[in-house]
């Protein structure tokens, strides 16, 4: 294959983009309770469904793709780094281009949910501190996996850094891991369902269960921007995650069987 890293870098976005879209839903809770003071008041951002949250960290990862190949070829070009090492300039540019994709990712939720660019940018702000959260326990339960399957075979340790890269156990252990930490987070986000801010709203809808909805579409313009959860796109945003998920077991064929 001399063109695998195209199959890896799609894998890559695909799998990025599933786990930003869990943690996209928990900063949507956190910017929720930031922004109204707590559980008691009607989220200040409605929840897009997961098909459309997907869809736009797609969105996000591919603008971001561009960006951060000029800032990598602006660092390279630069003249006191010329001669450095590779894995330094590579960390030089992930640095630079960090708050560009950043923005990036905020003018790109801004339109998605939609939402203000202040709004925006707290979400964004969020998912990076659960993305560090979700690597945390992504990381405790691979190394859990592979420590545990090394030591049910321990023939399977791989004895230099190739080996290892393409040692089926790692790999299964990093599967086990983006996986396992995911099925806590949704875990964790579908208990708060039930007191989150639009749980509580429910009690108050239910004194005028026919007229209040009409009331606040026809009067209220500014509850209309508070809506339940409505994303405004098709079901064609099911073929993103159905993609995802087609990735993710082709690439562990790739990777697992390619040996």
């Amino acid at each position: 294959m001399p063109h695998v890293w195209i199959l890896y870098l799609a894998i890559g976005t695909l799998v990025s983009s599933f786990v930003g879209a869990i943690t996209l839903r928990a900063a949507l809770h956190a910017t929720n309770v930031m922004a109204r003071g707590g559980h008691k008041r009607a989220p200040a951002l409605p929840f897009p469904s997961f098909d459309w949250s997907v869809t736009l960290m797609v969105i996000a990862n591919v603008l971001n793709l561009p960006v951060s190949w000029g800032v990598s070829e602006f660092v390279t070009e630069i003249p006191s780094l010329k001669g450095a090492d590779k894995t330094d300039l590579a960390f030089v540019a992930m640095l630079v281009a960090l708050p560009l994709n950043l923005m990036v990712l905020a003018n790109v939720l801004k339109v998605g949910i939609p939402t203000t660019l202040p709004h925006a940018c707290s979400v964004v702000l969020f998912q990076v501190v659960f993305s560090v959260v979700y690597g945390i326990v992504a990381g405790a339960i691979a190394v859990a996996f592979v420590f545990a399957a090394w030591a049910i075979d321990t023939g399977g340790i791989p004895q230099t850094t190739a080996n290892a890269v393409q040692s089926p156990i790692l790999i299964g252990g990093i599967i086990a891991g983006i996986f396992g930490a995911g099925t806590v987070f949704i875990v964790c986000l579908n208990k708060l369902e039930g007191t989150d801010d639009r749980g509580s709203s429910t009690p108050r809808a239910a004194k005028l269960p026919v007229v209040q909805p009409e009331t606040v579409t026809q009067t209220d313009d500014h509850r209309t921007a508070v809506p339940e959860p409505e994303p405004n796109v098709g079901h064609t945003a099911r073929v993103i995650t159905v993609l995802t998920l087609v990735a993710i077991i082709f690439g562990i064929l790739v990777f697992g069987f390619r040996r």
